[in-house]
């Protein structure tokens, strides 16, 4: 879990790679780069999941193929699907506005310069 120094140091890492990169989808261009968000605990991905996702929508990344859409649907999975991990207890209100608010934004950034394209990362 989130606790571990091994854990604590990869969250360190990961949000550094964030950091790194201008563009998010140069990040998704890494090998293992999206395997890596799936260790830890859910509280861990949920936190690196909204710390990617604000990223992305403080920068205006527009993610314009089904190949970067589909590996940070995954980055975002806690927030956007139910995890097994979750926990039975409701999440805070305030942070569950928020995170869906920039779920929606997210949206936006959406947009591949081929209709069909579109069509595809629209029904993911």
């Amino acid at each position: 879990e989130g606790g571990t120094p091994v854990c604590r140091q990869l969250i360190k890492l990961l949000k550094l790679l964030i950091d790194q990169y201008d563009s998010i989808t140069v990040a998704l261009d890494l090998d293992n780069f999206v395997a890596l968000f799936a260790y830890g605990g859910y509280a861990t991905r949920n936190e690196l999941a909204v710390y990617a996702l604000e990223k992305v929508v403080e920068s205006s990344t527009s993610l314009t193929t089904t190949d970067q859409v589909t590996a940070f649907f995954e980055i975002i999975g806690p927030l956007i699907k139910d995890q097994e991990d979750a926990g039975g207890e409701e999440p805070d209100e305030e942070d569950f506005v928020h995170e869906q608010c920039l779920v929606g934004r997210l949206v936006a950034l959406l947009q591949a310069d081929v209709p069909d394209e579109q069509d595809q990362i629209l029904s993911l």
